[in-house]
């Protein structure tokens, strides 16, 4: 149980105390009983930091949902906490039927934050027909020219519905063009196997970040241009000091690697990381396919005397821009079962 203290004369203060404190729903629901007991129950600045702390500290849409229900009136920011919750749980349904009962009270008018997360639901549920009609909502609204609508929008386009055209009419038409927008452009061209115009895209942006690098490696690797992705990354290494290699990165690289038989990469990210088992054991494989035995042992040995086999073999899945890690012979992931049935489909038993 918590303990609750009379509250202090900013009552906000005390709250966000206590949130701090909070680790389970029973706590949550405690001070919500505690702001009932002090006529504050339906306050909606109160709803907002219980809705907010419930979805993103908690990720209890459930409860969330409930203190949302008990409002009379949600206010915008109410909405756009909601609708940003289910459509990053890719609850994509109820993040757009919440969405279209905002629409339909006509109060409160949707911000532009909300936007980027109902293009992000709508094409899932609609199809491309869905980000044509929330594109003709977000111009009678007044938020067209609003930087990171115009990035949700032509990232939309570009990813599901595979229409290059209006994704780079509307970034040609952006006032403001951020790395963001750059390389939502630069995955899109990737994605749809235009690597040419992705590569000019990537050459021609002003400043570049990691993501950026990502998506034209990543996009090298994957249609098949792996000397290409081993230049970028070679490039990458050796001229951009404030952008350094990540996960993402080496696994592209080391993919194009594999492909190409090529040992200096691998050579170098074992020097970078040599008690990461996954690089040595990459570059046995590589000497093992060329017949190079007595490189093989020396890798080993050197694997075995950094105590680097205590890592297990792992695979690298990128979803989504997030990384899944999976050990060989794991069964702590959540879905399991379900993603070696997958990759047992795809090939990779």
């Amino acid at each position: 149980m918590l303990a609750f203290d009379q509250p202090k004369p900013t009552l906000n203060h005390h709250v966000l105390a206590i949130l701090e404190r909070c680790n389970h729903i029973n706590h949550l629901k405690q001070l919500q009983a505690f702001l009932i007991a002090l006529g504050h129950g339906h306050t909606q600045f109160f709803a907002f930091k219980l809705v907010r702390f419930c979805t993103l500290a908690l990720v209890n849409l459930p409860y969330a949902r409930s203190i949302f229900d008990h409002l009379a009136s949600p206010n915008v920011f109410l909405y756009t906490a909601m609708v940003t919750a289910y459509s990053s749980r890719s609850d994509h349904k109820s993040a757009l039927l919440l969405y279209r009962d905002m629409v339909r009270r006509k109060s409160p008018r949707p911000n532009h934050f909300i936007f980027p997360h109902v293009l992000k639901s709508c094409p899932e549920v609609l199809g491309s027909r869905g980000t044509e009609l929330v594109h003709t909502q977000i111009v009678k609204s007044g938020f067209a020219q609003y930087p990171v609508v115009q990035t949700a929008l032509l990232d939309s386009y570009s990813r599901f519905c595979s229409d290059l055209g209006t994704a780079r009419k509307v970034f040609d038409e952006m006032s403001e063009r951020n790395v963001v927008s750059w390389t939502a452009m630069v995955s899109g061209y990737a994605r749809l196997g235009k690597m040419g115009s992705a590569v000019l895209m990537f050459e021609e942006m002003p400043e570049r970040d990691v993501p950026a690098w990502n998506a034209v490696i990543a996009g090298c690797t994957q249609n098949g241009l792996f000397s290409e992705s081993i230049s970028l990354f070679r490039r990458m290494v050796t001229m951009e000091e404030d952008n350094r290699p990540n996960q993402v990165t080496v696994v592209c690289s080391l993919s194009a690697c594999g492909h190409t038989g090529m040992l200096q990469l691998v050579k170098k990210l074992v020097e970078i990381d040599p008690k990461n088992g996954g690089y040595g054991a990459m570059l046995a494989n590589v000497y093992v396919e060329s017949g190079k035995w007595d490189e093989v042992r020396k890798v080993r040995k050197t694997l075995k005397e950094q105590n680097a086999y205590k890592t297990p073999g792992c695979s690298w899945i990128e979803v989504d821009n997030r990384v899944h890690q999976f050990y060989s012979v794991d069964t702590t992931h959540p879905r399991t079962e379900e993603i070696y049935t997958i990759l047992e489909c795809l090939g990779f038993s």
